[in-house]
């Protein structure tokens, strides 16, 4: 496509995923999860205890799986007494309670239930993260935040989602952060290195979020790069 304007993250990223003809102006900002991290640079956090956020995505019930047609054929007792199961064992173990970040489109009237009554918190992610100890997810595009926070990453899976072809997503990220994967089918106990190597960190960052020092939320880039030298 031929664009007036490019505002990315990489440029070079850009064109090796789009075939991007070049276009006449090339702005490098940063992906949008980091405007919202500069966004909430000040704002406190939400809970006062320590504690671990689950990146909840609404797996078994979200539009977009609807809309592709797409079904796990996963029992929803299942996959969540598997995940309560988990959390459990992760509460006892480090002493820290862990606390849901609702997908923004998730209808959440029955997520205490299902959550056996932990805290659900909705369009708080990034604070979520920011103050969190580590992070649990399948994966997420709200890994985001755990990169720019620098918090350690959980990947799960189970036995259902694991012969999926979505799950591979979990295994590539889990690689390619180094960061640790476990299935939590039939967990009795657990063992966990909670740490990020910050190689792996910075690379995920230059590649996908920001490679630069640029601490302007992105528009403001976009304007004083170029708009304002039209006025």
């Amino acid at each position: 496509k031929i664009y007036d304007f490019l505002i990315t993250s990489s440029y070079e990223k850009s064109v090796e995923y789009y075939n991007i003809v070049k276009p006449k102006s090339i702005i490098e900002t940063h992906c949008l999860d980091y405007d919202l991290s500069i966004k909430h640079k000040n704002d406190k956090s939400l809970i006062e205890e320590k504690y671990i956020v689950f990146l909840d995505q609404y797996l078994l019930d979200h539009t977009d799986f609807i809309r592709m047609n797409i079904s796990f054929n996963i029992s929803s007792d299942k996959y969540y007494s598997e995940l309560n199961n988990f959390f459990m064992l992760i509460e006892k173990k480090l002493n820290y309670k862990v606390v849901v970040a609702a997908h923004p489109r998730a209808n959440i009237k029955n997520y205490k239930e299902l959550f056996n009554d932990r805290e659900i918190i909705q369009a708080k992610t990034p604070l979520l993260v920011k103050y969190s100890e580590f992070v649990i997810t399948n994966h997420s595009t709200a890994i985001n935040f755990a990169i720019i926070y620098k918090k350690p990453i959980v990947f799960f899976t189970n036995n259902d989602l694991k012969v999926t072809s979505y799950n591979y997503l979990a295994i590539l990220f889990s690689d390619l952060l180094k960061q640790n994967y476990i299935n939590i089918s039939g967990l009795k106990k657990i063992t966990l290195d909670i740490k990020i190597d910050n190689k792996y960190y910075d690379d995920y960052k230059d590649q996908y979020i920001k490679k630069n020092n640029l601490e302007s939320l992105s528009w403001n880039i976009f304007y004083e790069t170029y708009l304002k030298r039209l006025n």
